[in-house]
């Protein structure tokens, strides 16, 4: 692990495996447009987290500009993020982005706007197939409408390998009806859907065996199994 002070904020840079490094801000950083390029100009991160951090417009402008070319960042957090990110441009520059391959998009109540959901569903995930892991956990006001604008969007690039959908405000009979829009996908091995309305056991059952074996026909020599639902 390095920790390296830069100006007014630190930063670490975790080793996680050969070849691949985690870029995590420390103490809640108040971004610049500075902190911003100096991430990205210091080293190539691999994945990068800004969890907790606040933006202002400048600094959202600066990581919009740094995503649209960057091309070694395998992984982007933006959970728990405050001030004015604005996850339109993020999603706009995104849809350029052929390297980020896991999105954590932020949890902060109705952030999430109407807006925001209408660029990811029509330009960034059918744009977009390098994203392989979608996490929206912990976005309650999606509701059912929000989450099968998303679900219909990922059915028609069937890319998509882990999603959640961890505490988004579906009811139980929109989390079986995305479950079953999801279901018939091949590409799916992970799906989280708790927190949400409780589904029957005999459809979480029929979806366990469905994505146990998409896993196997995907990674035939894992032994890993999905986690399974509740």
């Amino acid at each position: 692990m390095v920790k390296v002070t830069s100006g007014q904020f630190e930063y670490q840079t975790i080793t996680t495996s050969p070849g691949e490094a985690q870029t995590f801000l420390q103490d809640n950083v108040k971004l610049t447009p500075g902190v911003i390029n100096t991430l990205f100009a210091d080293h190539t991160p691999d994945a990068i987290s800004f969890k907790g951090c606040e933006f202002d417009e400048a600094s959202s402008e600066a990581l919009c500009q740094e995503l649209a070319r960057c091309m070694t960042v395998s992984s982007l957090s933006l959970e728990g993020t405050t001030g004015a990110l604005n996850l339109t441009n993020v999603f706009n520059a995104l849809v350029e982005n052929l390297s980020v391959q896991r999105f954590y998009l932020p949890a902060q109540g109705d952030r999430l706007t109407k807006e925001d959901i209408g660029t990811l569903v029509e330009s960034l995930i059918p744009y977009n197939r390098t994203i392989v892991e979608w996490n929206l956990a912990d976005n309650d006001t999606l509701g059912d409408e929000g989450l099968m604008q998303i679900t219909s969007a990922l059915e028609k690039t069937a890319s998509a390998q882990r999603i959640s959908f961890r505490n988004t405000g579906g009811s139980t009979a929109g989390i079986e009806r995305l479950m079953q829009v999801l279901k018939p996908l091949p590409c799916i091995i992970q799906l989280d859907v708790s927190g949400n309305g409780a589904s029957s056991s005999a459809i979480l059952e029929e979806l366990d065996q469905t994505l146990h074996h998409n896993l196997k026909l995907l990674h035939p020599t894992a032994e890993a199994v999905h986690q399974k639902l509740n």
